[in-house]
Parts: C-alpha cells; sequence; structure tokens
C-alpha cells in the first residue's frame, strides 16, 4: 500500500486514505513515557500506531527496524503528531528497533524548514515544555549544554542520563537569546541502547556535531 522496497529503504508515496477525517490525531506519549515505553515490542507498535488497516507510519525497513511518522504521509489527511500530553506538536518522528524492542526515538519539535518561521515565545515554550516532561519521565534534573564550535559542539540544550534513558534536548545556538530558530529536537534512547547514534549520545555529548 505504501510504495516499494528499494534495498534495504522503504521508497513510499503519498497515497490517499479513504473513509476518514481530514484530520486524525496521534500522540506519541506512549514512545517517550519512560521506562515503559522501552517494553515496546515492534509487534506491538504497528498494532497501536495502526487504524484498521491503515498505518499511522511507514516502514523504513525491509526487516521492519525504522519507522517514520509524518503530517503528510496521506495527500487527503492530515496526521496531527503531539507529545506530552499533546501540549507540543511534533513535525517528524523516527523510531528505531533493535532485537524486536525499542531502542531509540528522534522528534522534530520545530523545523523552520518544514514549520516555517515562529516565534521566540513559542519556540521557548516548545523548548521548556519538552524540558519539563523529559525530567518528570526520566526522574532527574536536566544538564545544560552549552554549544562550543571549537569543541565540535554545534547545538545546546538539555541532556539527561538517568536508569531509565539517556536523551538530548538540542536546538541551534543562539535559538533562545535571539538568533533565529532553526530546529528543535529531542532523542530519546533506551538504556544500553544499540547503535552509533545512541553510542554517540553516550560517548561523544550526544553527537552534538549533527544538525
Amino acid at each position: 500500500m505504501f510504495g516499494r522496497l528499494s534495498g534495504f529503504l522503504m521508497v513510499w508515496l503519498v497515497v490517499s486514505l479513504p473513509g476518514f477525517a481530514k484530520e486524525i490525531a496521534c500522540p506519541l506519549d506512549s514512545i517517550v513515557d519512560t521506562p515503559d515505553n522501552w517494553k515496546l515490542t515492534t509487534e506491538a507498535f504497528e498494532k497501536q500506531f495502526s487504524n484498521e488497516e491503515n498505518k499511522l507510519f511507514v516502514w523504513l525497513t525491509e526487516n521492519r527496524t525504522r519507522a517514520k511518522f509524518s503530517p503528510t504521509l496521506y495527500d487527503n489527511a492530515e496526521i496531527l503528531l503531539t507529545a506530552f500530553d499533546e501540549k507540543v506538536p511534533v513535525q517528524e518522528a523516527i523510531v528505531d528497533f533493535a532485537d524486536g524492542k525499542l531502542n531509540l526515538i528522534t522528534l522534530s519539535l520545530y523545523n523552520r524548514g518544514d514549520g516555517g518561521s515562529i516565534s521566540t515565545e513559542v519556540f521557548t515554550e516548545r523548548f521548556t515544555l519538552a524540558g519539563k516532561a523529559m525530567s518528570k519521565s526520566l526522574q532527574i534534573p536536566a544538564r545544560a549544554r552549552v554549544a562550543n564550535p571549537t569543541a565540535g559542539l554545534l547545538t545546546e540544550g538539555y541532556g539527561w542520563a538517568s536508569p531509565h534513558g539517556i536523551a538530548l534536548l538540542e536546538h541551534n545556538e543562539g535559538a533562545l537569546k535571539g538568533n533565529d530558530q532553526e530546529f528543535l529536537r529531542l532523542r530519546l534512547a533506551r538504556p544500553g541502547a544499540s547503535g552509533s547514534l545512541a553510542n554517540s549520545m553516550t560517548h561523544s555529548r550526544g553527537g552534538a556535531a549533527a544538525r
């Protein structure tokens, strides 16, 4: 229904969703609410985020290890992605699995290229709400992260490392201090998560050089 496979990547086409409203609510709290989210299996994930036979996401890999949520998956309906009790809109989400269970989540909470410009007040509100929610979920205070280009740290924001998981809430340098807001991104990995991105979060200050 969603396209064809080319190598390991799903080449998907925007299709019509029959018989549904123009807007479909899709809260993503269950994949970011630690520690219960780490119990989520591939099969449970697929069942939870399918509406009858219509998926609210698309698999990006043939072996179902990576999935993508997008508001524009269908051409006749908008999928309203949200997080944290529907208080924060999500522009895109990438969900990774390892050994059949949830491994890592990346949420785009704002991207100027996709969402256009927003005010500093709105940007700050999203950052604050997401930060408070992660501190509550991970049961540990946030650690401030300051950009340092000479050390390869091109983003700033908050970081967490707790028995419930590792998280980074990142934005471009100066976004809260008068510079243009370019992006706001949340990455969350399970304890002992596998993969190069998870390792960078743990050992390389969260892959801070990535944009």
